[in-house]
């Protein structure tokens, strides 16, 4: 992991950084954000595996987009069993 990030899992709030470990459980509701100033990097280990595919359609799908489009965004968490919450952890109240 490189960079600093806040992970939330199942409601509870948690930062991590270089050589940290964060976990959660197929099926939990979780989601995290780079919240250093540098991009950040993650290796995310997946069982059992087909999740990369949702990343790469996801991550093409959005290459050029300035702005979330949720039209575009939704259909694809949709097709691989996935459910969007949020608002994201940046647009939350502090």
């Amino acid at each position: 992991m490189a960079g600093d990030f806040l992970f939330e899992v199942e409601g509870k709030q948690f930062r991590a950084g270089p050589g940290d470990i964060a976990f959660a459980l197929c099926g939990t509701v979780h989601t995290f954000q780079n919240v250093s100033s540098k991009p950040g990097r993650l290796i995310i280990y997946a069982q059992p595996g087909g999740i990369e595919d949702f990343f790469a359609e996801l991550s093409a799908a959005t290459e050029n987009m300035s702005e979330p489009d949720l039209s575009i965004i939704v259909p694809i968490f949709q097709k691989y069993g996935l459910e969007l919450l949020g608002p994201p952890l940046g647009a939350r109240d502090k």
